[in-house]
């Protein structure tokens, strides 16, 4: 590994930007390294730890933070480790897990927007995954009643997701992506999607009504490791996909001018990996 530091001759030190420094392993991985944002990463990190034991040792039986710590590493009492591994660690898990697939999903969106304020649920993803899953939840016949189940309703929410946002696409395309109007069309989409969910509601059975709100709000309540791994599944090969896409995202941001610039094609810019 070289480490390498970019220096201007003749500039002096008060106005000199902050020092980067370019990591080289071989003549295939490279990259920028930035004290900041790794040090921000790192507390980041510690806090979401603190978290993530936090939400172990509440419930019925609580938990000191020490008892939670001995049993990560398997030195806690059979009750101890019983309760913290195989009740409500896949809880937090999951919440993780989900947690980190929301923001990966909200940093793409926003990179390929341009726009802060982009994300999947301003850009009607959500909705259109909501609409989905209720028109499924809350329909009757042989196909419905075959698709909602616990495999096949996130299959059709993701379904509708996809459609709405290649829609969404669609209607604000025009010789490129504007991340404004991007927007705009998208809250137009997501405010009729939200209208579907509420009309398909009231005329819904009761019950149904309540399973369908159950799924829009979201629950980590009874998470087994199978849902564990479901997420995992999801999310780890989106994760390498993202990496994969991290430069041409990157330079998407800059303008569709200099990412054609940077070798970066405008239909495709996940190519690039």
């Amino acid at each position: 590994m070289s480490v390498t530091m970019d220096k201007t001759p003749g500039e002096t030190p008060s106005v000199r930007p902050p020092i980067q420094s370019g990591l080289r392993w071989g003549g295939v991985v490279s990259f920028v390294w930035r004290p900041w944002p790794v040090a921000v990463t790192v507390i980041l990190g510690v806090v979401a730890f603190v978290a993530f034991c936090a939400s172990i040792r509440l419930g019925e039986f609580p938990l000191t933070f020490t008892e939670v710590l001995q049993a990560l590493v398997g030195r806690g009492e059979s009750m101890t480790n019983f309760i913290v591994m195989d009740l409500r660690m896949p809880r937090a898990l999951v919440g993780v897990l989900v947690g980190l697939a929301l923001g990966m999903s909200g940093a793409i969106v926003q990179s390929i927007a341009r726009n802060p304020l982009a994300s999947p649920d301003i850009l009607g993803i959500t909705a259109g995954a909501g609409v989905a899953a209720v028109f499924l939840v809350t329909s009757t016949g042989t196909l419905a009643a075959t698709l909602n189940t616990d495999f096949g309703l996130p299959v059709v929410a993701l379904a509708g997701g996809l459609a709405t946002g290649l829609l969404v696409y669609l209607l604000a395309v025009r010789g490129g992506v504007d991340g404004m109007r991007l927007i705009l069309v998208g809250i137009a989409i997501t405010a009729l999607m939200r209208a579907l969910i509420d009309w398909m509601l009231v005329r819904a059975d009761i019950r149904d009504v309540a399973r369908a709100q159950t799924w829009l709000v979201g629950s980590l309540e009874s998470r087994d490791w199978g849902d564990v791994t479901s997420a995992l599944v999801i999310s780890v090969p989106a994760f390498l996909l993202a990496m994969c896409a991290a430069f041409a995202l990157k330079a998407v941001q800059l303008g569709d001018d200099v990412a054609l610039g940077l070798g970066v094609r405008r239909a495709s810019p996940a190519r690039s990996c």
